[in-house]
């Protein structure tokens, strides 16, 4: 794998990090008053989990790149 493709993974690596602490901060700022607030945790945490999904797809596509 070329140091260019190897360097757009860890960006793409460095992306899914920050959307998931955005998506973490939301959870964490959510009013649990809220009439909503059980469709809107679910959604982010269904969001949140996509984001752990794309980290492992990225962690284990640069793992075999320095293998």
């Amino acid at each position: 794998m070329s140091k260019k493709q190897l360097s757009v993974l860890n960006a793409n690596l460095h992306q899914a990090e920050i959307i998931k602490t955005r998506l973490e901060q939301q959870m964490d700022n959510l009013d649990v008053t809220d009439i909503h607030y059980d469709k809107k945790i679910s959604d982010l945490q269904r969001r949140l989990d996509t984001q752990y999904d794309k980290i492992d797809e990225v962690e284990e596509a640069i793992a075999v790149s320095r293998r």
